[in-house]
């Protein structure tokens, strides 16, 4: 039997990069981290908001203390970070544009400071959910859509229209979640994806 391509394993995601890494404000109160839109993946304040995207940040106690609800929070410099939206103590920021600036957080009486940094994507692939290289032909796959900037990976989620395969039939995209790209294989063979160029290579194979 075929090992299914969408079983993402406990060993998977204990090796994915960005596993709870948190970055404690400038004055020791309050602690950040990124997360991704289904709450699985943290990543620390080192890395930057793709602009054009829309991070979740999550806030926290720096004694570990959860946070019910953020009161205040306010970015420096409006022309290169803003808050879209708070929930809790989440704190959904928007890149708007390359640069550093600084947000300031009230939560459980607490008050601190942490640097945001936004940067201009230079790529953008797409990347399985797994580490199976086979699909089965008919079936559909979510993959992430992946963000870089000299190499470096970037937070934020944001939709993306463009998709690419080669061959062109072997391949469509098909209506999904807005955070991900949800791919229908057509043919048997191999065939690679993408958004902009093909960036992830498959092998579909018969359900026999």
């Amino acid at each position: 039997m075929r090992p299914l391509l969408f079983a993402l394993t406990a060993s998977a995601l204990l090796t994915l990069p960005g596993c709870k890494v948190d970055t404690t404000g400038e004055a020791g109160r309050l602690t950040f981290a990124y997360r991704d839109a289904d709450q699985l993946f943290t990543e620390s304040l080192d890395s930057a908001i793709a602009a054009g995207t829309e991070a979740l940040l999550q806030v926290q106690a720096a004694d570990g203390d959860p946070v019910s609800q953020v009161d205040v929070a306010e970015i420096e410099d409006p022309s290169i970070a803003r808050i879209a939206r708070t929930d809790g103590a989440a704190l959904f920021v928007e890149g708007l544009a390359p640069g550093t600036t600084r947000l300031r957080v009230k939560a459980n009486g607490l008050e601190d400071r942490v640097t945001l940094t936004v940067a201009a994507a230079d790529r953008i692939s797409l990347t399985p959910l797994g580490d199976a290289t086979q699909v089965f032909v008919g079936g559909t796959e979510p993959l992430n859509v992946r963000r870089t900037a000299g190499g470096r990976p970037l937070v934020g989620e944001a939709p993306v229209d463009g998709f690419v395969a080669e061959p062109a039939a072997a391949a469509a995209r098909v209506e999904g979640p807005a955070s991900r790209v949800l791919v229908r294989y057509d043919a048997v063979g191999d065939v690679a994806v993408g958004v902009d160029a093909p960036s992830l290579s498959r092998a579909v194979v018969p359900l026999d």
